[in-house]
């Protein structure tokens, strides 16, 4: 089943024991004649399994077999694509897939890093700084580019927001800085947001 033409086959790790128990279920199903069954392509789409199938050109393709891979792929919507455990499609992450509540945190965390390491600063002379609400986490829209010459506070001279997605950053780091400067709009001032946070109005 694995020697026919395909356009790529891959299997998240966690769902692979129900891969393996369904391709032994069709194995069994077809007997001493495969009738030209193989796997097309086995791939991840929505946060679930995407396991597709074809069978010789003149054979018709059994409804058992239908059934029994539409009823496999319908698990993986359940099962962690990472460690198989029970698990829920995280529809907050930037890509979908299905996760246990473990997992999930990880994936969120690594998707925070992520986004923050994307984050380009044009060349210039100001700093890109990053502040903390007042709850001990980034929030989104608290991200300002200020003048390296300006100081602090309502009266600073703000020159930008870099906020593409909705980020939130741990305790461990309360301000990162990158070099930048990009105009804004006069009208855009500083307003507080918390004990030690701004943001742009």
């Amino acid at each position: 089943m694995f020697a026919g033409k395909n356009i790529g086959l891959s299997v998240l790790q966690g769902w692979c024991q129900t891969f393996e128990a369904l391709c032994q279920d069709i194995d069994a199903e077809l007997g001493d004649d495969k009738r030209g069954f193989h796997w097309v392509q086995c791939k991840e789409k929505l946060g679930m399994a995407r396991w597709h199938w074809d069978m010789g050109p003149d054979q018709d393709r059994p409804d058992v077999i239908t059934k029994r891979v539409n009823n496999a792929v319908a698990k993986t919507k359940h099962l962690c694509g990472v460690c198989g455990e029970p698990g829920e499609i995280d529809l907050e992450a930037d890509w979908m897939l299905t996760l246990c509540p473990a997992h999930t945190q990880e994936n969120r965390h690594q998707e925070k890093m992520d986004r923050l390491s994307r984050i380009k600063a044009p060349k210039g002379v100001g700093e890109l700084v990053l502040y903390l609400g007042f709850d001990g986490v980034l929030h989104h829209g608290v991200v300002a580019w200020i003048s390296k010459k300006a100081s602090f506070g309502l009266d600073a001279r703000v020159y930008a927001v870099a906020v593409a997605a909705r980020m939130e950053f741990g305790r461990a780091s309360a301000i990162m800085r990158f070099k930048t400067a990009t105009p804004m709009a006069a009208s855009h001032r500083l307003h507080p947001v918390g004990a030690n946070a701004v943001g742009l109005q």
